[in-house]
């Protein structure tokens, strides 16, 4: 962190309406006329600051300071961060409903032997098969995470987006007590973690649906209702929007 940025919270938190709108705030301040980018020596921290943009809604602002720190990093010749920032960015274009650009980016992202030994396939493969699935192509989602090696634990950081991916193939193949079994499994990972955000990985509606599909309705309400007050206490408006819609399809 560079010298003289004050010191905040090392986790987002959800006080309240518009916390999302708070998050965002604060990188806004610091970021400002390109401020931390100057002073850095290195540039890992822009991810976190990226992911709360995101997860605030401020997309324009994330794509921009992504933009800005990939033109440095690949000025640096860091070839590991601009697999990162390539990563972050086609997130962002699928949080977008972008989603060639997004499939471009994550494509792009794909590490080399030479990052295996740093990064996970795990992070590539979950990212780019949801955006694959939002394109309606299953089978090829499919194909990409059967060539994601074994071996993690559910709870390590770059299988949370992987065993959600693999919950949606389930239940878009006509397997939702698969699929439920999936989502069950990444939501107490992400309790044992203490997330309970539903802005990154809101597995709580996509549970919801594969309950309504079981003939549980009462549990899938309940599911969903929980995550649009949690997503009503982050403010942001695309994880209320998800939850408002699972809750809609609930029988």
């Amino acid at each position: 962190m560079p010298q003289g940025l004050p010191a905040g919270p090392q986790r987002p938190t959800m006080p309240g309406p518009a916390a999302g709108q708070q998050t965002g705030d604060v990188p806004c301040r610091a970021l400002r006329d390109g401020w931390l980018l100057r002073r850095s020596t290195e540039l890992i921290w822009i991810l976190h600051v990226a992911v709360a943009f995101t997860y605030a809604g401020e997309y324009e602002q994330s794509a921009r300071l992504l933009d800005e720190a990939l033109t440095e990093a690949r000025r640096r010749g860091d070839p590991l961060l601009v697999v990162l920032l390539l990563r972050q960015r086609g997130l962002i274009s699928a949080h977008r409903s972008d989603l060639l650009a997004a499939e471009e980016d994550l494509r792009s992202s794909e590490i080399g032997p030479d990052l295996g030994a740093v990064d996970s396939p795990l992070h590539y493969a979950g990212h780019l098969a949801d955006v694959l699935l939002d394109r309606g192509d299953l089978q090829e989602a499919r194909r990409l995470l059967d060539t994601v090696p074994g071996g993690e634990q559910p709870h390590a950081g770059a299988q949370l987006a992987t065993v959600q991916v693999r919950g949606r193939v389930q239940l878009e193949s006509g397997a939702p007590e698969a699929a439920l079994d999936e989502y069950r499994t990444l939501g107490a990972a992400m309790d044992a973690l203490g997330i309970r955000n539903p802005a990154g990985l809101p597995w709580r509606s996509q549970a919801a649906l594969a309950l309504g599909r079981l003939d549980r309705p009462e549990e899938a309400t309940e599911l969903a209702r929980e995550e649009l007050r949690l997503a009503r206490q982050w403010g942001a408006p695309r994880p209320i929007g998800i939850a408002l819609r699972a809750l809609g399809r609930v029988p």
